[in-house]
């Protein structure tokens, strides 16, 4: 689908972007940002599907409650018809029961897919400190070391470890990461740990580069 159809998209659904976040809102409702990955992700046939009266906005927003029953009828109408930013927007919200509904109804496919950030919900989960969704994905099957090669993006250790805490970079480490893949730049985790305990040397800073280069002497 052309740029032009989805900026049409974006325009004619009452949709607005906020500049700082990147992400999009619903008009008239700050509460529940959703990924432009919405508009480019579709071809002709699923934007067509994907303009079932609401559904589309009532998913987000029973994302965006919590509410785990309405997530998973919505999320099983859902699945032919929408890309995986939804999944992906689950994952920043971060509640597990919400992202088991998702998984359970078939959202699963997704759960290694990169939206238009190059971030994959184990990514975005991440980020935002949502440790047990971490632990979820993780075990659903995310692949700890996925980074967009093609766009030159980071894994999630990498895009992480700059400002997480110690117990992020654990559950991370014991899944598997490698802190010596490349990412933005040709930077590793090791590389932004250390730039960390220049930056704002601390136990903490220190203890968490001490952990990155143990696992890389492993990897």
């Amino acid at each position: 689908m052309s740029l032009a159809f989805a900026r049409h998209l974006q325009e004619s659904r009452g949709r607005h972007r906020n500049r700082s976040s990147g992400l999009w809102y619903l008009s008239g409702n700050k509460n529940a940002p959703v990924t432009c990955a919405t508009f480019l992700a579709y071809d002709t046939s699923q934007c067509l599907g994907a303009m079932m009266p609401g559904l589309y906005d009532q998913l987000i927003a029973a994302i965006q409650a919590k509410d785990a029953n309405a997530t998973r009828s919505l999320a099983r109408q859902a699945m032919q018809v929408f890309p995986q930013d939804a999944l992906h927007y689950a994952a920043q919200i971060g509640d597990c029961s919400v992202l088991k509904a998702m998984l359970d109804e078939g959202w699963i496919d997704k759960i290694n897919k990169f939206d238009d950030t190059s971030f994959t919900p184990l990514i975005w989960a991440a980020k935002n400190g949502h440790i047990d969704a971490v632990k979820l994905l993780l075990t659903a099957g995310a692949h700890v070391n996925a980074r967009d090669e093609a766009r030159c993006g980071n894994t999630v250790l990498r895009e992480v470890v700059e400002s997480c805490g110690m117990e992020l970079v654990q559950v991370l480490i014991a899944a598997g990461a490698d802190p010596t893949i490349s990412g933005w730049m040709q930077l590793t985790a090791i590389d932004k740990a250390k730039e960390r305990s220049e930056k704002n040397p601390g136990p903490m800073a220190q203890s968490i580069l001490d952990l990155l280069q143990k696992q890389a002497d492993r990897c």
